[in-house]
């Protein structure tokens, strides 16, 4: 029987429910806030060759790709049906070492192998000579944690204790460890039972015979809509600070090629190889890529078909293909500095629904030390910024990373669970970059630490080079900011952003600012009683009303 538009949308949408309930069950049963409230973690379905069908609506973008390369890892290993697998090496699947991969195959009633089952989560702590990870100063791998080849962790529904008691000696935090490895296998266990029953009710050929269908629908959008860009040669390029352990900056050159309903990125020319963490594996700017085309393009549904009109060159002379043993701890500034640049080239193209530069750092801080109770915790503190100003909008405010949806815990979480006390978390005035539509605000925050001693460290960006602005639009006037006040007196890390290992007492105040996001126009342009509101909430103060918005005090237009 011919396949019906109607029954490809509703199995379709019942994939993306299973990959939703997944989330779902992962987040209400995690140990950890970084997944629990956080939502650092994203759950896939992907067909016998690993492609990928459907991810979770909730999902880390990023992770979009750096699931399917895990599934491919153990596809070209044999992976056997009824065991559940970990991974975490990022050269083979991505991202760093505390984003943990659970995969899982399914076979039919004959053995052969159908569909995979994918988690991803991210662990607070897999050893390295930081708690929680992220080594600025980390020269190779090994200094930043276990790295884990596909291991079978669990087989017809028992966990595997040998592989149980490595993971457990590995890290400082075991039973938060095993109570999220637990978390994401229960999510597996939800997923296969839903698909059985799906299974059951449609048929093994029927579902396979959609999700062709699904992936090719898929690629015919992506190249209907690749084919209203310009074809042409664009190419944009952005800065990292630098690499955590030498202070010279780090450049990611992007070129965009377009034609004929494709579109090949190219990075050749980006700074070779770092020293210490800022580099990428193949496999992260592959997601990058990925992430950035689905924020461009959303209405295309994530599938391995959305993607086979991109092709994606990164030299290995490039930091962002970096080979082992080169660290990769702090793929979560690279990463986003990638997606920026593509964002950009896209946007040059013909995508004018693109805006100016976003705000693009987690500026992640671990806190690490024992409570009072003895027992040794490690907490994760995200931040949120601006986007960029649109042809239409201006930037969001207090936003989560572009690279995903992990967002700031509650602070309420942190100090019930940490030794910490919030005195703000407020938006940052005068963070947003002027423009007809100007750029969102950053955001701040200052906790002080209510405990005899802690350690922390830092892994952020953006301090030397704030969002761009286009169209004649500004750039944030801010850069990311980071502070240690003791006794009255601020203390700064040489490299600004990066610093491990600091020692912290009890009521030092600690403070990070992100940036905003760039505007997009003249900021002369800007409707003046769009000025006299952001004058009222504090948005901008009346110097820069008056001398780059050309407003008065009251938002009253002066000459312009």
């Amino acid at each position: 029987m011919a396949l019906q538009p109607a029954e490809i949308a509703v199995i379709r949408s019942q994939l993306e429910q299973i990959a939703d309930e997944m989330d779902s069950v992962l987040v209400r049963t995690a140990f950890s806030p970084i997944i629990s409230e956080a939502n650092d973690r994203a759950h896939g379905i992907f067909d016998s060759d690993g492609n990928t069908i459907v991810q979770g609506a909730g999902g880390m973008p990023i992770f979009i790709g750096s699931m399917e390369f895990a599934v491919k890892t153990l596809k070209n290993r044999g992976a056997v049906a009824g065991t559940t697998y970990v991974l975490n090496d990022p050269y083979l699947v991505g991202t760093h070492l505390q984003d943990v991969k659970l995969i899982r195959l399914l076979a039919d009633e004959a053995g052969q192998p159908m569909l995979y089952l994918g988690s991803t989560a991210h662990w607070m702590d897999l050893g390295g000579t930081t708690p929680g990870g992220w080594t600025p100063d980390a020269k190779d791998i090994y200094q930043e944690g276990i790295r884990l080849p596909p291991l079978p962790v669990a087989s017809e529904g028992q966990i595997l204790p040998h592989t149980l008691e490595l993971l457990r000696a590995n890290t400082r935090v075991p039973d938060d460890i095993e109570g999220d490895l637990r978390a994401q296998l229960a999510a597996l266990d939800v997923g296969e039972q839903r698909l059985r029953d799906l299974i059951r009710r449609v048929g093994r050929q029927r579902i396979l015979d959609i999700v062709a269908e699904i992936n090719l629908r898929s690629q015919k959008l992506m190249e209907s809509i690749l084919e209203e860009l310009a074809p042409g040669v664009y190419t944009a390029r952005d800065y990292l600070d630098n690499d955590g352990v030498t202070d010279a900056e780090l450049e990611i050159r992007a070129t965009l090629t377009v034609g004929g309903g494709r579109i090949e990125f190219d990075f050749a020319g980006s700074s070779p190889p770092c020293v210490g963490p800022l580099n990428l594996a193949l496999p992260t700017t592959v997601s990058a890529c990925y992430a950035a085309i689905k924020h461009a393009f959303p209405s295309v549904p994530i599938n391995a078909g959305a993607f086979k009109q991109v092709a994606i060159h990164a030299p290995d002379t490039t930091f962002v293909n970096a080979p082992p043993p080169r660290p990769v701890g702090g793929y979560t500034e690279a990463a986003q500095r990638v997606i920026d640049v593509v964002l950009e080239v896209l946007r040059q193209a013909g995508a004018a629904h693109l805006g100016a530069g976003n705000f693009s750092t987690s500026s992640a801080i671990t806190l690490s030390g024992r409570a009072e109770s003895g027992r040794f915790y490690v907490a994760l503190f995200n931040i949120s910024g601006g986007y960029g100003g649109t042809l239409e909008h201006d930037g969001l405010c207090g936003a989560n990373p572009p690279m995903g949806h992990a967002q700031m815990v509650p602070i309420e979480v942190y100090e019930t669970r940490f030794p910490v006390l919030f005195e703000w978390y407020r938006l940052r005035e005068g963070s947003a970059g002027a423009g007809k539509h100007r750029g969102g605000l950053g955001t701040e925050y200052g906790f002080r630490l209510d405990a005899q001693q802690a350690y922390l460290s830092l892994m952020g960006d953006r301090s030397k080079h704030p969002p761009h602005g286009v169209e004649c639009g500004y750039p944030s006037p801010t850069g990311t900011e980071f502070l240690v006040v003791r006794d009255g007196v601020e203390h700064r890390p040489p490299l600004r952003t990066k610093v491990s290992r600091w020692e912290l007492r009890r009521g030092d105040l600690i403070v990070l600012k992100s940036p905003g996001g760039g505007g997009f126009g003249d900021p002369r342009q800007r409707a003046s009683e769009a000025v006299a509101r952001d004058l009222c909430l504090g948005y901008v103060d009346e110097r820069q009303a008056r001398e780059i918005y050309g407003s008065g005090p009251a938002g009253s237009d002066t000459e312009r």
